[in-house]
């Protein structure tokens, strides 16, 4: 069961979904008068390139409005739910930096947006959404989904437990895949630093392997030099997908963060959640 934090926070955010059709509502006055003058650009186009382009300007046209306005009303879900817990956003795209991550690593031509700064616990925390694509040419498919950053004090171990499937680049190769007892194997790829079989298995203790069956069957773990990554399997643009991965993260560090601070080649600072 994962502990309610602070529910007054969250209950005023308003959906993407919802958002979307508050702006349509709104500007139904504009969007009459755009109809009216795509009617009749749209006789004086058919009269000069016939039927067929007509029929896939018609098709396209609305598709890329209603993305454009899906793109806006998720920004602006994202701005008030960083608002509601007095953190920045930035809706600008930027370069992913070089980082020795696996799940970041995933694809080419990576970048992130929608990024949600601040401080969760005493420690910086970034909120975003991670953009990738996958394959070349042809079988190229995009993938994005939201990621949680929380950078801690000191180090630990690599630690990665995937409850995807996506194709890791070569680097995963680079760590061991470790079996666990029970079923966690059937839902989660567990890879880890080479040589760190038993501090592994004094973090993923059966009541820890529980809590992850029981809570993040949609969301990925990283453990990497000083920070911790939370993966969701989708981009989260409602409040209850977005309350429930800060609640998830909240009780994974919670429960986490002094164990890793017990065991042997790690410094984490365990940072105290009054949230």
């Amino acid at each position: 069961m994962i502990p309610s934090i602070t529910e007054s926070k969250f209950e005023k955010i308003t959906d993407a979904d919802l958002s979307l059709k508050d702006y349509i509502e709104k500007h139904y006055l504009i969007a009459f008068f755009v109809v009216l003058l795509f009617v009749w650009a749209l006789w004086m186009f058919i009269t000069s390139v016939g039927p067929y382009v007509t029929l896939f300007v018609l098709i396209l046209i609305p598709l890329l409005q209603y993305k454009y306005i899906k793109s806006r009303s998720e920004h602006a879900f994202l701005k008030n739910f960083a608002e509601k817990n007095r953190y920045t956003y930035n809706a600008q795209a930027k370069n992913l930096l070089e980082t020795p991550t696996i799940y970041l690593r995933i694809g080419h031509g990576q970048f992130i947006d929608n990024i949600i700064s601040g401080t969760y616990g005493g420690f910086p925390l970034r909120i975003f959404t991670f953009h990738t694509t996958i394959g070349e040419n042809k079988n190229a498919q995009l993938l994005k989904f939201t990621v949680f950053e929380l950078e801690f004090v000191g180090s630990t171990l690599n630690i990665l437990i995937d409850a995807g499937k996506h194709p890791f680049p070569k680097n995963v190769l680079q760590h061991q895949k470790l079996q666990l007892e029970g079923n966690f194997n059937g839902h989660f790829n567990l890879y880890i630093s080479k040589g760190y079989h038993l501090e592994t298995l004094q973090i993923l203790t059966p009541d820890i392997m529980e809590i992850l069956l029981d809570t993040s069957k949609h969301f990925s773990l990283e453990f990497i030099h000083n920070k911790l990554y939370i993966y969701a399997d989708t981009e989260l643009t409602n409040s209850v997908d977005m309350v429930y991965m800060y609640e998830f993260s909240h009780l994974i560090l919670r429960k986490l963060a002094p164990v890793l601070a017990r065991v042997k080649h790690s410094s984490i600072s365990p940072p105290t959640l009054s949230q």
